[in-house]
């Protein structure tokens, strides 16, 4: 940017890693606020100035942002639905948007497609609260599925930490453990604990016969599998599986 200062995208691509990865949301808005300078009619930075004001309180002035917005793209329905709840829940007077309501704006990003503003949109609301741990937990999903699995790892790790006993969170960790990291002691005690709380767990079951075979310990793989079969019956994969131990259970490992 300092090379070419007038280079729009150089400018916005600087601004986003201030406040997505570095959290210098201040440096991040001035560098926004130039860009809007050359640009009034940017609608990406537009709402994402509108965000961060919502991140840090400053409601009167994300409505202005939101505002904007509109005036340019009336049916922009992001911004019309947080220009609604701004306005309806907080006539008369700035007052803190709920945890709940912020989650639910950025579900809809998620279900359109927009993984980018959503994952912006979940490190800005994780700034204000960073024991929400549904939000890690989805972050962790969208970094992984964007290739960066260092920081899907951390926000994994974060949800699981934070509500211990969700099961999802818990067997989301554990799956990256077991598949990405080969991990497989440390997801078998977290799948345990998961199945300690629902011991009909199918999906739990199914992948703890699988690790017990991938470490030889076959007579329990066969215990995870027949459990299964006593919640599924009709579980072909299951019962495969029981008949390769039975039969051949060195090239069933291997397979493995």
């Amino acid at each position: 940017m300092e090379i070419d200062p007038d280079n729009v995208v150089y400018q916005k691509s600087l601004a986003d890693f201030y406040y997505s990865v570095a959290g210098r949301v201040e440096d991040a808005l001035e560098i926004y606020f130039k860009v809007l300078d050359q640009q009034p009619q940017n609608l990406d930075v537009l709402q994402m100035v509108g965000h961060i004001n919502v991140a840090l309180q400053k409601f009167d002035d994300a409505e202005e942002y939101y505002k904007r917005v509109l005036e340019i793209d009336p049916l922009n329905q992001d911004a019309r639905l947080l220009l609604d709840k701004l306005q309806s829940q907080h006539p008369g007077g700035a007052k803190p948007v709920s945890v709940e309501d912020q989650y639910a704006d950025i579900q809809t990003m998620v279900n359109d497609g927009r993984q980018n503003d959503a994952v912006s949109a979940l490190e800005t609301l994780l700034e204000s609260h960073p024991d929400f741990a549904p939000a890690h937990n989805d972050l962790g999903v969208l970094y992984y599925q964007q290739g960066d699995k260092d920081r899907a790892l951390c926000s994994y790790e974060a949800a699981a930490i934070l509500e211990p006993g969700n099961s999802t969170f818990q067997k989301n960790l554990a799956d990256y453990y077991y598949v990405e990291q080969g991990r497989m002691e440390d997801a078998m005690q977290i799948y345990v604990k998961v199945l300690a709380n629902d011991p009909e767990d199918a999906e739990t079951l199914m992948i703890l016969g699988h690790i017990c075979v991938a470490l030889h310990k076959f007579d329990d793989a066969e215990v995870f599998y027949n459990r299964l079969l006593a919640v599924e019956p009709w579980n072909a994969e299951a019962r495969e599986n029981l008949d390769k131990l039975a039969n051949r259970p060195d090239t069933f490992s291997a397979s493995i």
